[in-house]
């Protein structure tokens, strides 16, 4: 089945946020638990799913909500920027009626907040809040495939990380490696690896031929 229809992970595609969103997470922790915790811990915590699992990780506690605000509070503000290529992609994907459409493991609150200081909109924004089981499982991009009305197989889910293309191969999805993204591994299989956005247009028959 040929793929129609891209959805993009954020943090590491989209945006450039290697350093903003560690940050918040260290200064929360800091906050909550007295303590500093590495770069390297938080990274390596991402797959536990939304921004509250990983504190509550991180701080080694179950949170209550007003604690986690330390976190949208330390995020809130911050500066991060598209990558480059990227809000080019997204203006030649809507110039031809496609949507933009993103699946990030990160909280919904979280990615509007990241989104609207790099200046992205999106059409449609899956955060981890709203799925059952996050990234490698398929639950986000079977949601896209419904609220875009396509099957999941028309998909692309273009992402930098391991638990992208797992979760598109799980959805039955075109995986497309993001390999300017900072978790870009080249030994994790993936159908297509992309040098730059701009690229993810060449896979859309549609478009292959412009």
């Amino acid at each position: 089945m040929d793929p129609t229809t891209v959805v993009w992970d954020m943090d590491g595609t989209l945006l450039d946020s290697s350093h903003a969103v560690p940050q918040a997470f260290v200064q929360a922790t800091e906050q909550l638990a007295g303590r500093r915790v590495e770069f390297d811990e938080v990274v390596a915590a991402y797959w536990r799913g939304t921004p509250e699992v990983i504190l509550s990780f991180l701080v080694g506690r179950t949170l209550s909500a007003d604690e986690c605000e330390a976190y949208y509070q330390a995020l809130d503000g911050v500066r991060v920027a598209p990558y480059p290529g990227v809000p080019q992609t997204l203006h030649a994907l809507r110039q031809r009626d496609l949507p933009v459409a993103v699946f990030t493991g990160a909280s919904t609150r979280a990615a509007e907040l990241l989104l609207r200081s790099a200046g992205l909109s999106v059409d449609l924004l899956i955060g981890g809040d709203c799925v059952e089981r996050p990234k490698p499982a398929a639950d986000g991009m079977l949601m896209a495939a419904e609220r875009l009305g396509v099957a999941a197989g028309q998909l692309v889910l273009v992402g930098d990380s391991a638990l992208d293309l797992r979760a598109a191969r799980a959805a039955g999805s075109h995986s497309a490696a993001a390999a300017w993204g900072h978790m870009y591994d080249p030994e994790e299989p993936a159908d297509t690896v992309l040098d730059s956005p701009q690229q993810v247009l060449r896979l859309l028959p549609a478009l292959a031929g412009e």
